[in-house]
């Protein structure tokens, strides 16, 4: 595999990651909603430059439905990439994109149900963001291995 061929599977890798971030951003949010709606209660998405909220109208009704409406958005889709990532996609390249995603919701996931109820705002968004960023540079350490393998396998050794 030459240089231009490598330089394809990366950026593709990236692009990749790119819009699998976007839309679980917008899912995570919309599984919180349903969620919400599930256990009782009201509330509606917002969204701005790189966050998402659902904003509870109605607390939910169900016993601790508060916490299970925490923990809900990015455990669902962690596991919803994980599962695709490891079970039904074949491709380098994708699964190089998802695990690092589903790395970050489910630790987001959990640092969320345990934390937003008991935070400030203002502490929680800035925790909860070093939170994402250290899941998702951990979770680039098997990406990098996949990718290397896929980059040095076609790779042609002479002994010359």
């Amino acid at each position: 595999m030459d240089y231009k061929e490598a330089l394809f599977v990366i950026a593709r890798t990236l692009g990749i990651a790119g819009l699998f971030y976007v839309l679980t951003f917008l899912y995570h949010e919309a599984v919180h909603l349903f969620v919400l709606n599930m256990t009782g209660g009201e509330g509606h998405m917002i969204f701005g430059q790189g966050f998402g909220f659902v904003v509870i109208d109605k607390l939910p009704t169900a016993q601790y439905g508060d916490i299970i409406v925490a923990f809900s958005g990015g455990i669902a889709m962690g596991f919803i990439l994980l599962i695709l990532a490891l079970i039904l996609l074949d491709d380098a390249e994708e699964k190089a994109a998802l695990i690092p995603l589903a790395i970050m919701q489910l630790t987001y996931g959990i640092f969320e149900g345990c934390f937003i109820r008991s935070m400030s705002l203002n502490v929680y968004l800035e925790l909860a963001q070093l939170v994402s960023y250290l899941a998702l540079a951990f979770g680039t350490l098997p990406s990098m291995y996949i990718l290397y393998n896929k980059l040095t396998k076609w790779r042609v050794y002479s002994n010359a």
